[in-house]
């Protein structure tokens, strides 16, 4: 998929309204937080890559 279509989906989904309620935004956060926990030794390794940070320091900083 091209990022101008991404773009237009994501766009078109947030006009709908879809997002506007508590629980969309809760469902969407608590989503967030299972991603961020299954994919930390990935984020933190890529933090590495990039700017040469720590786990420790990637945790900490970015709150992984």
């Amino acid at each position: 998929m091209e990022i101008k279509e991404l773009v237009e989906r994501q766009r078109k989904y947030f006009l709908s309204g879809a997002t506007l309620s508590y629980a969309a935004r809760r469902e969407a956060l608590e989503n967030i937080g299972r991603a961020l926990d299954q994919y930390e030794t990935k984020l933190c390794d890529a933090l590495y890559q990039d700017l040469h940070k720590s786990s420790s320091e990637s945790r900490m900083a970015s709150h992984l």
